[in-house]
């Protein structure tokens, strides 16, 4: 929790990075280990104490070495944030 009692933009950003990497993770047989090229983040609301925080995540395109996602993070029916990011496929 930050000054005005809500959770830090810190901590949700590391959940979309943790939630979009995961997805293609998962994606991926064998796996593979994803790398961040970048990640944007739009904060919408914020997740106060005791809410329940839930991260969706979609992949839009991947290629061989590059993949495009997309996903969200909300509180119940609240949205709390929009995110995108692009990642590197670490293949041998």
């Amino acid at each position: 929790m930050n000054g005005i009692q809500v959770a830090h933009g810190g901590v949700l950003t590391t959940l979309a990075d943790v939630a979009l990497s995961y997805q293609l993770f998962v994606s991926e047989k064998p796996r593979l280990p994803i790398a961040t090229i970048n990640l944007s983040t739009n904060f919408l609301s914020g997740a106060k104490l005791d809410d329940w925080v839930v991260a969706h995540a979609h992949i839009d395109r991947k290629g061989k070495r590059t993949a495009y996602c997309h996903g969200e993070i909300v509180a119940g029916e609240r949205l709390l944030m929009t995110m995108t990011g692009v990642f590197a496929l670490l293949r041998k």
